[in-house]
């Protein structure tokens, strides 16, 4: 994981001064290591920690298998979609704020203005809270499962 950690840092590394250099980002080699091992993170850590899904605040969730259990983890996969979403959006809304107006011209004619931005916040939100569940979901469920695998062999033993 430490060399796994250098090299994202690397990465990251070279993409600053890349952007400090013409202030552009048009190193795709090092876009593409920090995405991958972000990944290569992701699948790491499932193979070799068996670790509780978390709420947004670090408290542990339950991982058993009764519907009260399920329930708890759903609503809480569910808070932290919406919380991660209001973030991505009000970076995405100060993002359109500040940039350029000129380079909206592909958005028709009735989203100008006001309206335009407030139908694209919304339509944001609704498709980052959707996507940002289900990762949740399918990731938090497989640390459960993990967990009670975990869980299951110690009590074998």
């Amino acid at each position: 994981m430490i060399v796994l950690m250098l090299v994202v840092l690397v990465a990251l590394g070279v993409l600053v001064w890349d952007y400090l250099d013409d202030h552009e980002v048009t190193n795709g080699w090092a876009v593409a290591t920090m995405l991958g091992a972000g990944g290569l993170f992701v699948i790491l850590n499932h193979l070799f920690g068996a670790e509780a899904p978390k709420t947004v605040t670090g408290r542990e969730l339950p991982t058993g298998n009764t519907p009260e259990e399920r329930r708890e983890r759903r609503r809480s996969y569910l808070v932290s979609a919406i919380v991660l979403s209001a973030g991505v959006t009000a970076i995405g809304l100060g993002a359109l704020l500040l940039g350029d107006r000129a380079a909206m011209d592909f958005l028709p004619t009735f989203m100008d203005g006001t309206a335009g931005l407030v139908a694209t916040a919304v339509v944001s939100l609704i498709a980052e809270v959707a996507v940002f569940f289900g990762i949740n979901y399918l990731l938090g469920e497989a640390q459960a499962r993990s967990v009670e695998r975990q869980i299951a062999k110690y009590n074998a033993m």
